[in-house]
Protein backbone atom coordinates (compact mmCIF):
# COMPACT_ATOMS: atom_id res chain seq x y z
CA UNK A 1 0.00 0.00 0.00
CA UNK A 2 1.38 3.27 -1.00
CA UNK A 3 1.84 6.09 1.57
CA UNK A 4 -0.95 8.74 0.92
CA UNK A 5 -0.39 12.13 -1.39
CA UNK A 6 0.45 14.31 1.57
CA UNK A 7 3.25 12.05 3.14
CA UNK A 8 4.97 11.39 -0.16
CA UNK A 9 7.71 14.45 0.56
CA UNK A 10 8.83 13.47 4.38
CA UNK A 11 12.31 12.31 4.89
CA UNK A 12 12.59 9.23 7.22
CA UNK A 13 15.37 8.79 9.80
CA UNK A 14 17.26 10.69 12.24
CA UNK A 15 17.94 14.33 12.61
CA UNK A 16 20.70 16.04 11.08
CA UNK A 17 21.01 19.18 13.19
CA UNK A 18 23.83 21.52 11.81
CA UNK A 19 26.81 22.20 13.90
CA UNK A 20 29.83 23.91 13.50
CA UNK A 21 32.81 22.24 12.09
CA UNK A 22 35.86 22.20 14.86
CA UNK A 23 39.31 21.00 14.36
CA UNK A 24 39.02 18.34 16.96
CA UNK A 25 36.53 16.11 18.45
CA UNK A 26 33.90 17.24 20.70
CA UNK A 27 34.68 15.84 24.60
CA UNK A 28 32.20 13.76 26.34
CA UNK A 29 30.27 16.02 28.70
CA UNK A 30 28.69 14.97 32.03
CA UNK A 31 25.08 14.68 32.26
CA UNK A 32 24.74 14.75 35.57
CA UNK A 33 25.72 17.97 35.87
CA UNK A 34 27.89 17.13 38.58
CA UNK A 35 31.63 18.01 38.51
CA UNK A 36 33.83 14.23 37.51
CA UNK A 37 36.44 15.06 40.37
CA UNK A 38 35.74 15.37 44.12
CA UNK A 39 38.40 17.91 44.59
CA UNK A 40 36.26 19.89 41.24
CA UNK A 41 33.02 19.46 43.70
CA UNK A 42 34.29 20.62 47.12
CA UNK A 43 35.28 23.65 44.75
CA UNK A 44 32.75 24.56 43.23
CA UNK A 45 30.38 23.79 46.90
CA UNK A 46 33.02 26.49 48.66
CA UNK A 47 34.97 24.12 50.63
CA UNK A 48 38.62 23.81 51.21
CA UNK A 49 40.61 21.22 50.11
CA UNK A 50 41.57 20.93 54.10
CA UNK A 51 38.09 19.47 54.37
CA UNK A 52 35.81 19.34 57.73
CA UNK A 53 33.28 21.29 56.23
CA UNK A 54 35.47 24.95 56.26
CA UNK A 55 33.61 27.57 54.26
CA UNK A 56 36.32 29.76 52.04
CA UNK A 57 36.78 33.47 52.87
CA UNK A 58 34.98 34.46 50.15
CA UNK A 59 31.76 33.41 51.82
CA UNK A 60 32.02 34.70 55.35
CA UNK A 61 32.95 38.13 53.73
CA UNK A 62 29.99 38.39 52.21
CA UNK A 63 28.19 41.98 52.91
CA UNK A 64 24.55 42.04 53.69
CA UNK A 65 23.03 44.30 51.54
CA UNK A 66 19.59 44.12 53.42
CA UNK A 67 18.04 47.43 54.75
CA UNK A 68 17.67 47.56 58.58
CA UNK A 69 14.26 47.17 58.50
CA UNK A 70 14.73 44.22 56.35
CA UNK A 71 16.42 42.36 58.72
CA UNK A 72 14.58 43.09 61.38
CA UNK A 73 11.38 42.16 59.33
CA UNK A 74 13.29 38.85 59.05
CA UNK A 75 13.58 38.51 62.84
CA UNK A 76 10.34 38.58 63.50
CA UNK A 77 9.20 35.69 60.27
CA UNK A 78 11.88 33.97 62.77
CA UNK A 79 10.36 34.61 66.33
CA UNK A 80 6.82 33.94 64.42
CA UNK A 81 8.15 30.39 63.02
CA UNK A 82 9.73 29.62 66.31
CA UNK A 83 6.71 30.33 68.61
CA UNK A 84 4.93 28.43 65.44
CA UNK A 85 6.19 25.32 66.16
CA UNK A 86 6.33 25.47 69.94
CA UNK A 87 2.59 25.98 69.86
CA UNK A 88 2.49 22.88 67.63
CA UNK A 89 4.89 20.69 69.89
CA UNK A 90 2.40 21.36 72.78
CA UNK A 91 0.10 19.15 71.46
CA UNK A 92 -0.16 15.93 70.01
CA UNK A 93 -1.69 14.59 66.87
CA UNK A 94 -4.62 13.00 68.62
CA UNK A 95 -5.26 16.31 70.65
CA UNK A 96 -5.35 18.31 67.18
CA UNK A 97 -8.00 15.87 65.83
CA UNK A 98 -9.99 15.98 68.56
CA UNK A 99 -10.28 19.49 68.69
CA UNK A 100 -11.12 19.72 64.97
CA UNK A 101 -13.82 17.43 65.53
CA UNK A 102 -14.85 19.21 68.18
CA UNK A 103 -14.86 21.96 65.80
CA UNK A 104 -16.73 20.63 62.76
CA UNK A 105 -19.35 19.35 64.89
CA UNK A 106 -20.22 22.53 66.02
CA UNK A 107 -20.44 23.83 62.60
CA UNK A 108 -24.13 23.79 61.07
CA UNK A 109 -24.16 21.47 57.89
CA UNK A 110 -25.66 23.26 54.67
CA UNK A 111 -28.33 21.11 54.40
CA UNK A 112 -29.55 21.85 57.31
CA UNK A 113 -30.41 25.79 56.71
CA UNK A 114 -33.43 26.47 55.42
CA UNK A 115 -33.74 28.13 52.04
CA UNK A 116 -34.46 31.61 52.16
CA UNK A 117 -36.82 33.09 49.27
CA UNK A 118 -38.98 32.19 46.91
CA UNK A 119 -38.03 28.76 45.20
Amino acid sequence: MAPPASLENVIGGKLKLKTKKTGGSIGKHNSSGRPSSPAVAAAAAGFTSGGHGKVLSKTLNKKDSRTDAQKRHDAVLANRLAAQAKAAAQKSHKERLLEMNEKLASLTEHNDLPKIGPG
